[in-house]
């Protein structure tokens, strides 16, 4: 998979991912929303686009796993070491960590939780179109936990791209999109040119090596 990181005219990170053909890319618009967006080169005449997120890369890989199970366990809102600094005492440090997981639990009962996260998968409708009528994202996490596969389905035919809206603000979701937005800033951090092979990335390669092996036999 290939990684690209720019700037945009506006000064925004724009991250760009590539495999055979196939190009992922996220990014903020002029209207200072997300976007989830998936050009494919190989076939442009259908209504949904895929993209798969493997341990080839184990530094992205953890990005999109976090991103995924954040969502999936309602871990939207954690203490930061500035709030904690202004608690004077343990039991008020206490108090500070009882309130925010309080927070998370209530997002349990949210129907923005429950039309988000479902049994096996993860599903956004685009934020610039009501719902059912626009970009639909689903985000699926393979059965062996090694990859992630992203889906863009355009619901309107006449959309002339496989895009999805992640808003600031006024998202049917939120407060999920903000972890959209931090995934985003994880990712910005990414220096393309300087990739460090890890372990994972090694065993994730052999175990495909053996498994194409073993379709021969």
């Amino acid at each position: 998979m290939q990684v690209r990181k720019r700037k945009d005219e506006l000064g925004y990170n724009e991250m760009e991912f590539e495999n055979n053909g196939v190009v992922f890319r996220i990014f903020y618009g002029g209207n200072g929303d997300l976007y989830w967006k998936i050009i494919d080169k190989n076939e442009t005449e259908k209504d949904k686009v895929y993209f798969s997120i493997t341990k080839e890369n184990y530094e992205i890989f953890q990005m999109f796993e976090e991103l995924y199970t954040r969502i999936e366990n309602c871990d939207v809102y954690r203490v930061n070491s500035f709030e904690e600094e202004l608690c004077d005492t343990a039991e008020e440090r206490e108090e500070l960590h009882k309130r925010t997981k309080k927070l998370n639990e209530d997002l349990e009962n949210q129907d923005c939780y429950e039309s988000l996260c479902t049994d096996d998968f993860i599903v956004w409708h685009s934020d610039d179109a009501p719902f059912g009528q626009g970009t639909r994202l689903n985000i699926y996490q393979s059965r062996t936990r090694d990859s992630f596969l992203i889906v863009i389905t355009k619901l309107n035919k006449e959309k002339e791209d496989f895009s999805v809206e992640i808003s600031n603000s006024g998202s049917r979701y939120t407060p999920f999109n903000i972890l959209f937005m931090n995934h985003y800033n994880q990712l910005s951090d990414i220096e393309p040119d300087y990739h460090q092979i890890h372990i994972e990335e090694i065993m994730y390669q052999k175990r495909l090596v053996k498994q194409r092996e073993e379709s021969r036999k």
